[in-house]
């Protein structure tokens, strides 16, 4: 395994895999697959990439929900607040009507 930082690159063991994280440097597999990123990052990269995902996931939902939202029910949803602002409004005018 390998552990690069920067311009710099050591071949490493399990043993020595601990000391290297720490010490800032990121952890590959012989063949160039990340296995572990330093924990040293202002960010760690698993909570990153947990993120990203998550980001992702709700963008597509969001999507999924706005082409799903019926005009009926949205043009309806609006009727109702105007109904419920004219109503408080009346609400308001006989309050001080009355005081």
């Amino acid at each position: 395994m390998k552990a690069l930082k920067d311009n710099k690159e050591y071949t490493i063991n399990d043993e020595q895999k601990q000391r290297y994280l720490e010490e800032g440097y990121d952890v590959y597999s012989n063949d160039g697959n990340l296995l572990e990123y330093s924990p040293k990052k202002k960010i760690e990269y698993s909570k990153y990439a947990a993120l990203e995902k998550e980001n992702k996931s709700l963008k597509e939902e969001n999507v999924k929900l706005k082409k799903a939202a019926d005009p009926k029910v949205l043009e309806d949803n609006k009727a109702l607040k105007d109904k419920l602002k004219a109503a408080e409004k009346e609400l308001e005018e006989s309050k001080k009507a009355g005081a």
